[in-house]
């Protein structure tokens, strides 16, 4: 008897384990779901810039969900600095920005524009910025499980660009996205 229970215990552990790992794979049926999708996830960690072309600098971090803090894949955000405009008298700028988000299964790109702003000084020599980006218009593409997708996105966050003016090349992202599939 004691031998049948653990064989049954051993079959639902092994259920278990197949379930989440279809969940986790993006095979849990939400591609049959009717309208709109929307998920969230934070870009966040401290990054050297590479320079992928003359003036695009791309920033790979960990992409983390927000309610649990767990890191669910990577993302990489690529800033287009030849694209940079000011945007008031305190030194708020919009750039051009691609960000592309590693996801079980697939990847999600979007491209944007992103206002940047400085954030209120908290008495320190830190150069903290709140970021933001609504895109009302489709701007992503996929691969994988979203190939054929359509949506947009929508960004708040707040980096720390010290050591990137200060010509390190080095930016702190803790940036959270709203991704809405259509």
């Amino acid at each position: 008897m004691k031998k049948l229970s653990t064989i049954v215990l051993s079959l639902v552990v092994i259920a278990g384990i197949v379930g989440v790992t279809y969940l986790m794979l993006g095979n849990s049926g939400a591609e049959a779901k009717e309208g709109p999708q929307n998920f969230v996830v934070a870009l966040q960690g401290t990054a050297t810039g590479v320079e992928t072309s003359p003036g695009v600098f791309c920033f790979d971090v960990d992409m983390v969900d927000p309610s649990t803090g767990r890191v669910i894949g990577a993302g990489a955000d690529c800033l287009d600095m030849n694209t940079m405009t000011p945007i008031g008298d305190d030194g708020g700028f919009g750039i051009e920005n691609t960000t592309t988000f590693h996801l079980p299964g697939g990847m999600i790109t979007s491209v944007g524009r992103t206002t940047v702003q400085p954030a209120e000084d908290d008495g320190t020599d830190r150069a903290m910025f709140i970021t933001g980006e609504v895109s009302d218009a489709p701007n992503i593409t996929g691969t994988g499980r979203f190939e054929g997708v359509t949506g947009s996105t929508r960004l708040s966050g707040i980096v720390d660009m010290t050591d990137f003016l200060n010509g390190n090349g080095i930016i702190t992202f803790d940036c959270i996205f709203v991704i809405n599939l259509d």
